[in-house]
């Protein structure tokens, strides 16, 4: 099947998917073979001169980047930190070949890292400052909530964000954290001493350590955990009156509902005394930032775009952008965090200065997708022409 990506008067318009998937593919090829490149000749016995330039190029890093240390190093190449501090300062009188060649490795690596920026800084989105304006009033009215919205809408980014702010406590959860697993990992976030005892007791010392703090717990990814941890949940709200936020999909509202009689926790408690914010629900209800005849918003505008758009200080064509734009408002495909990962990894590519078109954002699609790429633009040219259609 050959996909309508784009105009036909654009050639790259009519290429098939495995096209364009090889061409990614070439791109990979030819950017490692520019990074070996500048790797260290493995043929022979290095010269003074290069292994004097892999000191400098991580001297440089140890004076200039924060988050460069000699631990770190140390960790990350597998040599002692004092074999690393030795060849940094020129005293390491073992041969150092193999000890120039781990360095430099790791010194491309970091450079590769450093120039596709993985930190997601904060976009002011519709859908995250719902989901800091629920955070907040649970807070202040000493409240549990239940937050579900779309998979990286921005979840983690509010968690980060208002971590400090409300002196957060953040428990990542997984279908594996039992009652005891929760109770004990909860403990480790506050900083209580563990010790070999019964759940109840370990809950017990949780709860009167929280009591009276001016504290928020951040349980993220909340639908994972099984039925048993409700009631732990419940417990420690109700013996400190600590807010407690859950987030996750729309299968937190399963965990909490403790309406039947064959719930754990029972009698509809834990259900009643959690505010529920579910940010789909709300898009429904909510006008629409790009047509305010429309009742029923996106999940992003496309100022939002345009927004992060320019915190990425990147150069996009219209047609890439109404394509990445279309990509992030697919529900459960990926939003925002989806559009992160394509312009990061065309940067990591070709740098920040390269122009994104259309054929280089589905190429990137397909190395981040896979066989799954096509449905996925298929999808949002749907959802596109769908739009265009009902603003008729």
């Amino acid at each position: 099947m050959t996909l309508n990506f784009g105009s036909p008067d654009n050639p790259s318009a009519q290429q098939t998917p495995r096209q364009l998937e090889d061409q990614a593919m070439d791109r990979l090829v030819e950017h490692d073979r520019i990074v070996e490149a500048r790797m260290l000749p493995k043929t022979r016995k290095l010269t003074d001169s290069e292994i004097e330039t892999v000191r400098i190029r991580c001297r440089e890093l140890l004076d200039n980047d924060p988050n460069v240390s000699l631990s770190r190093i140390a960790a990350q190449v597998q040599f002692a930190e004092s074999t690393i501090s030795q060849f940094v300062s020129g005293k390491y009188t073992a041969k150092s070949d193999n000890v120039a060649h781990a360095i430099n490795a790791w010194v491309e690596r970091h450079r590769r890292r450093a120039s596709s920026t993985k930190t997601r800084a904060y976009i002011p989105t519709w859908v995250c400052e719902q989901m800091i304006a629920a955070v907040r009033q649970a807070h202040r009215r000493e409240r549990m909530c239940a937050i579900t919205a779309p998979s990286g809408a921005g979840k983690d980014m509010v968690i980060d964000l208002l971590c400090e702010e409300l002196n957060g406590f953040v428990i990542n959860c997984h279908s594996k954290m039992t009652a005891v697993v929760l109770v004990r990992t909860i403990a480790d976030r506050i900083n209580m001493s563990s010790r070999r005892e019964t759940c109840a007791l370990m809950l017990a010392r949780v709860s009167a350590k929280l009591r009276g703090q001016t504290a928020t717990l951040f349980l993220n990814e909340a639908q994972t955990l099984p039925a048993e941890c409700a009631g732990i949940v419940r417990n420690i709200y109700d013996d400190t009156d600590v807010p407690i936020i859950m987030f996750g999909s729309s299968g937190i509202f399963s965990f909490i509902d403790d309406r039947t009689s064959e719930a754990e926790s029972g009698g509809g408690q834990f259900w009643r005394r959690c505010m529920k914010v579910n940010i789909v629900e709300r898009m429904a209800r909510h006008g629409d930032p790009d047509d305010p005849q429309r009742l029923g918003r996106p999940l992003y505008s496309k100022d939002e775009i345009r927004e992060f758009v320019r915190m990425k200080q990147i150069k996009i064509t219209d047609d890439a952008f109404e394509m990445l734009w279309r990509l992030a408002c697919q529900l459960d495909r990926g939003a925002l965090g989806l559009a992160h990962e394509l312009v990061e990894g065309i940067v990591d590519l070709y740098g920040r200065g390269q122009t994104i078109t259309e054929d280089l954002l589905f190429s990137q699609l397909f190395l981040e997708s896979g066989a799954e790429a096509d449905t996925m633009i298929a999808a949002a040219d749907e959802w596109g022409e769908r739009r265009i259609a009902s603003a008729g």
